[in-house]
């Protein structure tokens, strides 16, 4: 039988729904996709090869939460089932999430110098696993061995962790991806002790961020950040029109 899994709704709150793959998704109801970009030292990423009966296709590893396993508990699921690697919940930053009206999605980033040789994949999902340079992806991309929305995933890695330079003591939410500070729940309503997200906190935050994207696309109005002390500030930008 195939694997129970939960649903969500657009913001990315867990419903009491589930599905199994190829059920009929009820209106209003989201998947939830989680994946995660390994990244070593080098600045190289960590790409995992589909067996010619999934694809043939590379990718970076992710998949579906099992019913009950929070996302950040799938991804690492993910991770150990396909490559056979154990990571903590610490190890995991969250750099992207959404709903895109099909899936929601979590996006995690992990930085590890991991030994190939320690890698044990899962054979009947994968053939090989490697570490490419973002000019070989790029040129990848070029001859068609690689999806140019995996480019897109390398590239907000990596703008994500050029916002992060001068602040890399400072801890970051994995659920949102925003500077903690001291607080022990964030603004998004994950309580770091607990490793759970409060609905009613989540919310309010959820909407908040809607109007503040309405307002944006309304006033051509974007957000930039700076340092103030131990502190992340953020900055209203006024772009022409």
């Amino acid at each position: 039988m195939k694997e129970l899994r939960d649903l969500y709704d657009k913001n990315s709150n867990k419903t009491n729904k589930t599905y199994r793959k190829g059920d009929t998704i009820p209106k209003g109801y989201y998947p939830m996709v989680v994946m995660v970009v390994i990244r070593n030292s080098k600045g190289e990423f960590l790409m995992q090869k589909r067996v010619p009966e999934k694809g043939g296709d590379w990718g970076v590893t992710g998949g579906h939460p099992k019913s009950g396993e929070t996302p950040i508990e799938g991804i690492i699921t993910e991770v150990k089932e396909e490559l056979g690697l154990d990571f903590s919940k610490e190890q995991f930053t969250l750099y992207d999430s959404g709903c895109d009206g099909k899936d929601c999605y979590k996006m995690y980033y992990v930085n590890s110098d991991i030994d190939i040789s320690e890698v044990t994949i899962q054979k009947e999902e994968l053939s090989e696993v490697k570490w490419f340079s973002m000019e070989e992806l790029k040129h990848m991309v070029d001859v068609g061995d690689l999806n140019e929305d995996q480019i897109s995933c390398f590239n907000k890695v990596c703008n994500f962790l050029e916002s992060k330079k001068g602040v890399n003591s400072m801890k970051f939410c994995p659920n949102c991806g925003f500077p903690l500070n001291e607080k022990k729940i964030c603004e998004c309503g994950y309580n770091i002790e607990t490793n759970e997200v409060d609905k009613e906190i989540s919310e309010k935050y959820n909407q908040k961020t809607k109007e503040n994207y309405e307002r944006q696309c309304d006033n051509n109005i974007g957000f930039g950040m700076q340092m103030n002390g131990n502190n992340i500030e953020t900055q209203e930008v006024i772009f022409n029109k």
